[in-house]
C-alpha cells in the first residue's frame, strides 16, 4: 500500500525594516524608472539582490483552481546573480502548468528571454518542478519569470509565502472567489496589521451579468530573507505565510462542504491503517514470547521498544510513502520496513500487551511545522506513537536505535501532533524530554622536539549526540567519519592508525581514535608553538551579523573538551594561554590551561543551556561562539632545549 505525503511548510519571526516606497509597473516587461534605479535597501545594505515584487492571484471558480504568479527581481552585483540561481517551480501530480515565461532585461533595455528548450523537469517523490536559469544574468539587470497552475483540490488551497531567500520589497496576494464560495484562512508570523485583507467585489469577466467575484487581497513589504542558517529547522517555518482553505460551495439548489474538522480526517486515516494492519495474530504471538517473564506495563513497553529498534531494519523510501509493504505481514516476515511502518508495529505490539497506545501523525522538523488551525493531513509526514499506562504518558519512535526508551529521536521533536483513534481523533500536544545530552572528547598527545605528536582521543556521545552522531557513523565507513568529524577539520596532516567504535548502551556511542600528526607544533628555533587541539565549534557557525529568524539547537547539550600533552624531555612550557570565561544568558565557556609539572592541561566547556535563542539573543550568542572559535587559535609556546 502506498501512502504519499505532500510537504507543507510554515512560519515564525519579521523584523521589519523600512526602505523608500517603489513604483512596482507589474505589466510584463515594463520596468519603471525607480525599479531601474533600485539601490540595496539601508536597513540590508548587504543585498546582492531583491525581489522587487511578487504578486500571486488564485481564482477559485466552480471548474477551476487557478493561480497566476509574477515575480520580478533587481541583481545589484554578481554575487546577486549567484544567488538567483536557478528558478525552482514546484507543482505536483494534480496540477497543470502552463503559461510559463522568464526574461532576464539588461540596463540597456534589451530582453533575453528563456528559451522553452533550456526549461526542464525535475521529479521529487510525487512532486515535481520546472528549472531553469536566466540567460546573461548580471550586474544591474532585471528578471522576472511568471507562470499558471491550474487544478480542482478544492479540499486544499496551496499556501502562500511572503518571503524568501532575497530581500522583498512587496510581495501580495489575491484570492477571488466564485459565488457561493466560502473560506477561511491561519496566518504565520504576520503582524496583526496584515492579517486581515481588503476585500472588494469584482466583475465575473466569464459570465458578465451574474453575480460578482469576491477579491481578498494581502500585502506585506520590506521583508528580510530567510536563508539557510546553520542551527535553524524548517526553513519556510520562518516566513511569513497564509493558509486559505475552502469552507462551502452553496448555490440554491447545491451545498458542499469542503473542511473537514479533526474528527473526520481522523476517521479517514483510520482507515488507511485498517486496511495495512493484518496478522494480528501474529504481532499477539511475537508479542507474548518478548515479554515472557515481564510482568509490569512499562517493562513490557520497554522490552518492545528495544526488540523493535534492534531487531528491524528501517527502509527508506524516496517517494515519501508512509508504507512500502503492501501489508504489516509483509513487514513482519522481512522484518524491514519504512519508520512509520515501524512506529505501526510498535502501536500495535503495544495493545497486544494490554498497554493503552495509538498513533500520532506528526511533522518531522525539517520538513513540516505543526498547524492546527488548518484542517489538513498534508502538514505530517511522520507516524509515530503514544502509550499511556497509569499515570504515564510517552511518546514514543522506534525510528532510530540510539535514541534511548521515552525519548523522542532529534528529528520527532514537533509540538504537536494528530491522534488517530476514528472518531475519537484529535489534536495532541508533544511532551518532549531533554535527555543529557552531553559530548566529552579526551585526548592524549606525545609531542616531540620536531613538532610531531602521537595522539589518541576518547569521545563519549551521550543523549541527543550519541543518536545524531550514532547515525551519521552508520552511513559512513569508519575511517571517514574519524576524518569528516575529526581530523579532516584540522587543517593539518594526519595519519590514522586504529579506530574503534563501541555502541555498548541505548543511550550511549563512544570512538577511540589512535592516530599521529606529523606537523602538531611549528618549530622556531628555541621554541615550539601549537593549538590548543579541538575538534567541535573550531569555526563559529554563525557567519550572518544579523538573523531575524531563532536559533534552534534543538536541544540542551554540553561539550567537554580535555587535552592532556606530554612532553619529549628537553621541552617546557613558555607560555600558555589565557583564561577563558564567557557567560550570556542561558549558554557559557570557559578553558583553562595549566601546567602540573608534567603534562599540560587544556579543559574547555561549552554549554547551552535552553533548546532556541530567540533574534534578539541572536548578536551576543554570535559573538559567544566567535570566542569559542577563537580560542582554538591562541598560541602555545614551548621551550625546546638544545641537542
Amino acid at each position: 500500500m502506498y501512502i504519499a505525503r505532500i510537504f507543507l511548510t510554515v512560519v515564525y519571526f519579521i523584523i521589519p525594516v523600512t526602505i523608500p516606497a517603489v513604483i512596482h509597473a507589474q505589466n510584463w516587461g515594463k520596468v519603471t524608472p525607480e525599479e531601474w534605479s533600485l539601490t540595496p535597501p539601508p536597513d540590508y545594505p548587504e543585498a546582492n539582490a531583491v525581489i522587487i515584487f511578487d504578486k500571486g492571484t488564485m481564482k477559485v471558480t466552480n471548474e477551476v483552481i487557478k493561480l497566476s504568479r509574477h515575480v520580478r527581481m533587481k541583481v545589484f552585483n554578481k554575487a546577486g546573480a549567484d544567488e538567483i540561481g536557478s528558478i525552482d517551480i514546484p507543482f505536483s501530480d494534480d496540477d497543470r502548468l502552463s503559461d510559463l515565461d522568464a526574461q532576464t532585461i539588461t540596463p540597456d533595455g534589451k530582453k533575453h528571454q528563456v528559451n522553452k528548450k533550456d526549461i526542464h523537469t525535475k521529479t521529487y517523490g510525487t512532486s515535481k518542478a520546472r528549472t531553469f536559469s536566466f540567460p546573461v544574468l548580471d550586474s544591474g539587470c532585471v528578471v522576472e519569470y511568471r507562470y499558471t497552475i491550474s487544478n480542482q483540490t478544492y479540499y486544499r488551497l496551496d499556501p502562500w509565502y511572503f518571503q524568501s531567500d532575497l530581500f522583498t520589497l512587496r510581495s501580495e496576494f489575491v484570492l477571488i472567489l466564485g459565488p457561493g464560495f466560502t473560506y477561511s484562512s491561519a496566518t504565520m508570523n504576520m503582524p496583526s496589521g496584515s492579517q486581515k485583507p481588503k476585500e472588494e467585489l469584482i466583475a465575473n469577466p466569464d459570465q458578465l451579468g451574474m453575480a460578482p467575484l469576491k477579491s481578498h487581497t494581502w500585502v506585506m513589504e520590506n521583508l528580510p530573507p530567510i536563508k539557510e542558517e546553520p542551527y535553524m529547522s524548517f526553513s519556510k517555518g520562518y516566513m511569513a505565510a497564509i493558509y486559505n482553505q475552502l469552507v462551502s460551495y452553496r448555490t440554491s439548489d447545491f451545498n458542499q462542504f469542503f473542511i473537514r474538522d479533526w474528527k473526520d480526517l481522523g476517521k479517514r486515516f483510520q482507515e488507511v491503517l485498517d486496511s495495512y494492519v493484518d496478522s494480528e495474530k501474529k504481532v499477539a504471538k511475537l508479542t507474548d514470547s518478548i515479554t515472557a517473564g515481564v510482568a509490569e506495563p512499562l517493562a513490557k513497553a520497554e522490552t518492545i521498544y528495544n526488540f523493535l529498534i534492534k531487531g528491524v531494519q528501517v527502509r527508506d523510501d524516496p517517494n515519501g510513502h508512509y508504507f512500502t509493504n503492501d501489508k504489516l505481514g509483509g513487514l513482519l516476515q522481512t522484518m524491514t520496513g519504512t519508520e512509520d511502518e515501524i512506529n505501526v508495529l510498535l502501536w500495535k505490539m503495544l495493545k497486544a500487551a494490554g498497554i493503552d497506545s495509538w498513533p500520532i501523525l506528526i511533522g518531522t522538523r525539517s520538513r513540516n511545522v505543526f498547524m492546527p488551525q488548518v484542517f489538513q493531513l498534508d502538514q505530517f509526514n511522520h507516524l509515530i506513537t503514544l502509550m499511556e499506562s497509569d499515570s504515564t504518558i510517552l511518546f514514543m519512535d522506534a525510528s532510530s536505535r540510539y535514541c534511548p526508551f521515552g525519548v523522542l529521536p532529534p528529528e520527532s521533536r514537533a509540538a504537536g501532533g494528530f491522534l488517530i483513534d476514528s472518531e475519537n481523533s484529535h489534536l495532541v500536544k508533544l511532551v518532549t524530554r531533554n535527555p543529557k545530552s552531553f559530548r566529552h572528547d579526551a585526548t592524549r598527545m606525545y609531542l616531540k622536539k620536531d613538532g610531531s605528536a602521537v595522539c589518541s582521543t576518547a569521545v563519549k556521545f551521550q543523549g541527543y549526540f550519541a543518536v545524531d552522531y550514532g547515525e551519521r557513523h552508520d552511513s559512513k565507513a569508519e575511517t571517514d567519519f574519524a576524518k569528516d568529524y575529526f581530523l579532516g577539520k584540522l587543517n593539518q596532516v594526519y595519519e590514522i592508525d586504529t579506530v574503534i567504535f563501541r555502541h555498548d548502551t541505548v543511550d550511549q556511542f563512544t570512538m577511540d581514535l589512535y592516530y599521529t600528526l606529523p606537523e602538531a607544533g611549528k618549530r622556531l628555533e628555541e621554541f615550539l608553538s601549537m593549538k590548543p587541539l579541538q575538534y567541535y565549534f573550531r569555526e563559529n557557525p554563525f557567519k550572518s551579523e544579523k538573523r531575524s529568524f531563532p536559533v534552534d539547537f534543538n536541544y540542551p547539550f554540553v561539550f567537554e573538551n580535555i587535552v592532556q600533552i606530554a612532553l619529549e624531555e628537553g621541552m617546557g612550557p613558555q607560555n600558555l594561554p589565557d583564561p577563558v570565561e564567557i557567560k550570556i544568558t542561558d549558554a557559557s565557556f570557559t578553558r583553562n590551561c595549566m601546567y602540573d609539572g608534567n603534562n599540560i592541561i587544556i579543559l574547555s566547556r561549552l554549554a547551552v543551556d535552553k533548546p532556541a535563542f530567540p533574534p534578539g539573543s541572536y548578536r551576543p550568542l554570535r559573538e559567544l561562539f566567535q570566542k569559542v572559535a577563537a580560542a582554538v587559535e591562541d598560541d602555545l609556546i614551548l621551550t625546546v632545549a638544545s641537542e
